[in-house]
């Protein structure tokens, strides 16, 4: 045994025991965390790390329970870090945070990117040109992200139900848990739509204005300090000009569609799908759309805005959407009739008529 498993003891256990290591580990070891992503299945995983480490950064609370700012002191900055390093190793994947983390969480965690990348919401007008790539990116993640949970926010959403305990509780009533995440998040929401009148014209202004890949903050470039102060883009994550436009362009459209621009929202949906032809080989996990919803999206755009012209041409539908299908089905009359279904029963798991 070493004089370092001596002075933390968990390290030595949790080799011996293959016990999973604490997040204090990795904060005392900077170097273990690179290593232990890297297994096939760390547990903890990069998402149970981000939780954890903003857990940490955000104490202490109050005798109420109440989470308090978390002091700006090295510890935290520290724990901070490590959770941008986490997130980076997931290669900012919007989805994978989407359904391995909380809303509070991830605003927490791309609100931090954007304060390590000295972005600020309204960004600057006319200021894309001088910003550096490390800035854009961090800009562009929380604003898609944003656009995506007000999209979301305009879907029938079923209320959670209120726990009861089985003690009876000695203090006066508290919220259950399920009422303050609800809480949290009508907070989280107020502030992300009142940012829709920079959200829109800042992604719009993307596309516009950068006709080049962007860059990413990778692992490495997070743990040298090396934020918006390096143009070496070598070992940062590369996302090309085609990805970029075609899930800016597909979230806009979706965020237009939900606030009933359908004009708009088919023009971007348009946009999305001639980028997406260009797409020769995905080198990150920025793009990620769907084409049937694509081609979902483009055809209720078409109903919706020329509801008396036909389908145009220029919608392909390569991938039988269940709209189209159903069609097909109501011009062959009987035989069509006894498909109809299981495009029902299709339409249940995919829910693009629902």
């Amino acid at each position: 045994m070493t004089l370092n498993n001596l002075l933390y003891p968990s390290t030595y256990v949790s080799a011996g025991n293959n016990t999973p290591p604490s997040w204090y580990e990795f904060l005392l070891k900077p170097d273990l965390m690179k290593q232990h992503l890297s297994e096939a299945d760390p547990d903890p995983s990069a998402s149970s790390l981000i939780k954890q480490f903003f857990e940490q950064a955000n104490r202490p609370v109050n005798d109420q329970g109440q989470i308090l700012p978390p002091q700006d002191n090295l510890r935290n900055k520290k724990v901070r870090k490590l959770a941008l390093q986490a997130a980076a190793h997931m290669k900012w994947d919007l989805n994978e945070l989407d359904a391995q983390l909380s809303i509070s969480v991830r605003h927490q965690l791309l609100s931090e990117l954007m304060k390590a990348c000295h972005a600020v919401t309204p960004p600057p007008q006319n200021a894309l040109e001088s910003m550096h790539d490390h800035t854009i990116s961090a800009l562009v993640l929380y604003y898609r992200w944003s656009a995506r949970i007000v999209m979301k926010s305009t879907f029938p959403r079923k209320p959670g139900g209120r726990i009861t305990p089985t003690v009876p509780q000695a203090v006066p009533y508290q919220a259950n848990a399920q009422q303050r995440m609800d809480e949290l998040r009508n907070q989280i929401l107020g502030i992300l739509k009142q940012q829709l009148s920079s959200m829109v014209p800042f992604l719009e202004a993307i596309l516009h204005h950068i006709e080049r890949p962007i860059y990413l903050p990778s692992y490495e470039t997070i743990g040298a300090e090396q934020l918006c102060s390096t143009d070496d883009k070598s070992v940062d994550i590369m996302v090309s000009c085609e990805e970029l436009h075609a899930q800016i362009s597909y979230d806009l459209g979706c965020l237009h569609f939900a606030h009933n621009f359908f004009d708009k929202a088919g023009e971007m949906f348009i946009n999305a799908r001639e980028w997406m032809k260009r797409i020769t080989s995905h080198q990150s996990a920025f793009c990620s759309i769907d084409k049937e919803t694509l081609e979902s999206y483009q055809i209720a755009c078409h109903m919706l805005v020329k509801p008396d012209e036909p389908l145009s041409n220029s919608i392909p539908y390569e991938h039988g959407c269940i709209y189209m299908k159903v069609v097909n089905c109501l011009k062959q009359k009987e035989k069509g009739i006894h498909e109809l279904k299981d495009l029902i029963i299709e339409d249940i798991y995919k829910k693009e008529l629902s």
